[in-house]
């Protein structure tokens, strides 16, 4: 077979070409020649378009090697009609036609796929970017590589980050456990504290309300018709000693100020105890080794003067601390400062401060006829010469008050509670050089103290160092002497007489420590004038009508001892009792103690008449 057969026209309406020269050259260089003029070309868009093509004219093209018979065709004007519908049997082509049976095979080809509509895959527009088809995305696979030092350390450093955050979790369940218990631990602990404290404290009440009602030991006096004091009676036993009690109101300020710069700067503020100044305390006996200030309260040091417990032992602490908020849950701090002045000793069996002012700086108190007295502390400013005179309400016009003196001896009288028979002013006495350095230490201390808080002074304004030094300057040149317990004006037979008459309706005891004030029938004016005359009749040359004679009676005649009871004979009031020539003699012909007035003796034969 040759290569002309695919040259010719596999349709019977072509014209023949059996007499065409073979041809040469190029394969496909006479491919133009192949196109038959009965055959309707279509565009490029038509050619590869899968819808129905518009009817032709000619004869439709028919591949000999499609599998789809021929379509039927109309025969064209002058062309013999086809038997049964069927095409002309053709002939097999010649050998001259098969000379272009490359071109022939590339034009089947294409007539065998005209009616197809060729896979064209999308084409980039862009021809110079390299295309790539577009593949669904797949999980990465981990490739290992090798990282920098830095970012293997910063990877080291978030992973253990990561193991830290990881594991905290388990170490906030254990803080927060270790913190419940603790908590829990410290409620049970606090709830049952405040239970024993509740219990122990309501154990304590009644002996608080014992404290409060508890009446403490005070001076007896006793006086003349005329308010004039002949004697002090008080408990000069172990722990006795004078004492007075005074109201607040007649407390001086300066006083009061100097007692808390002492003893408790927070004594207005705090609830009965100090936790700081027991803390303080201890520290500073820790370091020291040695007490070296006080931890207790104003009121602390009321419960243990009223106590009497002096014990340094932890349970009277816890005993005294328990108190000491008790009382300031029911008093005023007022009441508890007052109570204070009352019962602290002061020194030299001073027991609170009216009985100190009284013995130390010799000022007394003042009394009307209905014994509304006025207590001598109130005169702290005044001289003890003119207190008549001085009008401490009036300090600034008083002609003899002085702000300063009262100064001088409220810091003075502030620092002896501490340790009384240390700054006992009166020790000094026996050893000057020893005992004025204690007490004027001790009052600088005070001074101090009320200097560093700013304290003022009545009638002096702000405490200044230069009124510091102007205290302590005076203070040196005071003098104290110990307290001399003697009868004042005398009549000591006539008060004795009493005070027998009293311990038996009132007992020993409740005589000497209940505070009594006793207005006596004696005029101390007529009492001094029957002791005058006893000495004068009987020590003095005085002429004696019985006898014809001058004396003295003690020397004349050997009479050395005279009693003299003055009455009135219509009340029977006692106005004067002279029982002996003196009292104080110790000669056995007189034995001055003895009360010839009141001793029971005989009368002689003169009297029987008159009986």
């Amino acid at each position: 077979m040759g290569n002309n057969y695919w040259n010719q026209q596999q349709n019977g309406n072509s014209p023949s070409q059996d007499n065409q020269a073979p041809r040469s050259g190029n394969l496909l260089r006479d491919y133009h020649q192949q196109q038959r003029p009965g055959i309707q070309q279509h565009s490029p868009a038509q050619q590869y378009s899968p819808g129905p093509m518009p009817p032709t004219q000619g004869p439709p093209s028919y591949s000999p090697v499609s599998p789809m018979p021929p379509t039927p065709t109309t025969p064209r004007q002058g062309q013999p009609p086809e038997q049964n519908g069927w095409p002309s049997p053709q002939s097999w082509p010649s050998a001259g036609r098969q000379q272009g049976w490359v071109s022939n095979t590339v034009q089947m080809v294409r007539r065998w796929s005209a009616g197809r509509v060729p896979v064209v895959p999308p084409v980039d527009q862009n021809p110079l970017v390299l295309y790539r088809p577009t593949i669904p995305s797949q999980p990465l696979r981990s490739k290992p590589w090798k990282r920098s030092r830095t970012v293997r350390i910063a990877m080291h450093m978030k992973h253990r980050r990561t193991r830290l955050q990881q594991a905290r979790p388990k170490v906030k369940i254990i803080v927060s456990s270790i913190l419940i218990a603790l908590l829990l631990l410290l409620v049970i602990s606090t709830s049952s504290a405040s239970a024993f404290a509740y219990k122990y404290y309501q154990d304590q009440l009644p002996r608080l309300q014992g404290l409060a009602n508890q009446q403490i030991e005070q001076t007896t006096r006793i006086y003349d018709r005329n308010g004039n004091l002949l004697y002090e009676a008080y408990n000069q036993q172990q722990g006795g000693g004078r004492r007075t009690a005074v109201s607040y109101d007649y407390l001086p300020e300066v006083l009061k100020n100097a007692q808390i710069a002492a003893e408790d700067k927070t004594f207005w503020t705090n609830s009965g105890v100090d936790p700081q100044g027991i803390l303080r305390a201890a520290t500073q006996y820790g370091q020291m080794g040695s007490v070296q200030s006080g931890g207790s309260t104003i009121t602390q040091q009321v419960i243990k003067n009223l106590t009497g417990d002096t014990s340094q032992t932890l349970n009277r602490k816890i005993a005294e601390a328990t108190l000491a908020i008790g009382l300031t849950q029911q008093y005023s701090k007022t009441k508890i400062l007052e109570m204070y002045f009352n019962i602290s000793p002061y020194g030299a069996q001073n027991l609170g401060v009216e009985a100190a002012v009284e013995d130390y700086f010799h000022l007394a108190s003042h009394c009307d006829s209905h014994f509304n007295c006025v207590p001598a502390v109130y005169y702290l400013n005044c001289d003890a010469a003119h207190i008549k005179q001085c009008d401490p309400a009036h300090c600034d016009t008083s002609k003899y008050c002085d702000p300063l003196l009262g100064l001088a001896r409220a810091s003075l009288l502030a620092g002896m509670p501490q340790s009384p028979s240390t700054y006992d002013p009166t020790f000094g006495t026996v050893d000057p050089a020893t005992g004025q350095k204690f007490y004027l230490e001790r009052q600088q201390y005070v001074l101090d103290q009320m200097l560093q808080l700013g304290m003022q002074v009545n009638g002096l304004g702000p405490l200044t160092q230069d009124m510091v030094n102007q205290t302590e300057a005076l203070t040196a040149k005071m003098k104290f002497s110990p307290y001399n317990h003697a009868y004042y004006h005398g009549s000591q037979h006539f008060v004795q007489w009493v005070i027998q008459q009293l311990e038996v309706q009132l007992g020993a005891r409740t005589f000497l420590t209940g505070g009594f004030n006793i207005r006596t029938t004696i005029d101390y004016n007529l009492e001094a004038y029957v002791e005058k005359a006893v000495h004068r009749h009987l020590d003095e040359p005085e002429y004696q009508k019985l006898i014809g004679g001058y004396g003295p009676l003690n020397i004349a005649n050997n009479v050395n001892d005279a009693a003299v009871v003055v009455m009135d004979a219509k009340t029977g009031e006692v106005l004067a009792m002279d029982g002996s020539a003196n009292y104080n003699s110790s000669d056995r012909r007189v034995s001055g103690n003895i009360n010839m007035a009141t001793h029971g003796r005989q009368p002689g034969s003169a009297m029987k008449p008159i009986v």
